[in-house]
């Protein structure tokens, strides 16, 4: 269920013409097998992913960013995500703290 999870969390954040279609429906046509309570249960997840990647651009872009630092926060505290889907967060915080200047 992880790797499926892992995933379903890197269609959540994609980017390109699909971006444009709801997140739970985007999830519904790609995994028919999930109920809808599993989907939103998992959207409410990778919401708290992606506020867990930008915390970590504000607290450890200060301390002048630490990779593998940054990857254990995340291992830690996103446990049922595959070495796929936490790259993509470490990106996402990246991309966080580039943007919104931290």
């Amino acid at each position: 269920m992880n790797n499926l999870k892992s995933r379903a969390f890197l269609v959540f954040c994609e980017f390109g013409p699909d971006r444009a279609i709801h997140r739970h429906q985007r999830l519904t046509q790609l995994f028919p097998e999930l109920t809808s309570d599993v989907i939103d249960s998992w959207i409410t997840d990778f919401k708290s992913a992606e506020k867990v990647a930008f915390d970590i651009a504000i607290q450890h872009r200060q301390e002048n960013w630490k990779v593998d630092k940054t990857i254990k926060i995340l291992e830690d505290r996103i446990p049922d995500f595959n070495h796929e889907a936490l790259s993509k967060l470490l990106n996402q915080a990246c991309y966080f703290a580039m943007h919104d200047g931290y």
